[in-house]
């Protein structure tokens, strides 16, 4: 019995990241998390606690699948630079019907929160924006200086908030398309370890 229980929890984690990522944390109010999640509001915080409580996990949701689908290509490819190289050319793709927004869960957050009296929302989007960073650190490790995978990761970091965000303002585009090639550019350009 306990299975069902967590499918049904995992599912509404993911109708609360579809939900809060479509809308921002501050628009959706407890009515649509009930409608979205298909849930009581005694259910939902019994299992969640809060509505701060249900948007930090489901950007820990986000953030895990963004990394696992990342981890995916790795194994895949069984080479960091080609890996990221197709995980950058995702972004040049027309954004599915079932995603909310072109623009990164993680970067619409904490656009939205950054700078609020209560700095608490905005230190949980950093956080899963520093995992992501952590996990092409860690991609990039073993074949790169220590301080060559860190520069890297954080320019990856970097070209993939900038490119999420133009997203927004560009749609799917010839123009974001030109974006993200420029970015593959740079990174099959990335000096290599000597070692």
């Amino acid at each position: 019995m306990a299975r069902p229980l967590q499918h049904d929890r995992d599912e509404a984690l993911q109708q609360a990241v579809i939900l809060f990522w479509r809308q921002g944390y501050f628009a959706t109010s407890m009515k649509d998390i009930e409608r979205a999640l298909n849930m009581r509001p005694g259910s939902i915080y019994a299992s969640f606690g809060s509505k701060e409580v249900l948007f930090t996990r489901a950007l820990a949701c986000y953030t895990q699948q963004q990394i696992a689908a990342y981890e995916a290509l790795l194994i895949a490819h069984g080479d960091p630079f080609a890996a990221t190289v197709d995980f950058l050319q995702q972004f040049g793709q027309p954004t599915p019907a079932s995603i909310p927004s072109a623009v990164c869960f993680l970067v619409k957050s904490l656009l939205e929160v950054e700078g609020q009296q209560d700095d608490s929302l905005a230190s949980q989007v950093r956080l899963h924006l520093a995992a992501m960073e952590a996990a092409f650190y860690r991609a990039f490790l073993p074949v790169l200086t220590e301080p060559q995978a860190r520069q890297l990761a954080q320019w990856l970091q970097k070209e993939v908030i900038g490119i999420r965000i133009m997203a927004s303002q560009l749609g799917d585009s010839p123009a974001l398309a030109r974006l993200v090639a420029e970015s593959v550019k740079t990174l099959q350009r990335w000096p290599r370890s000597d070692s």
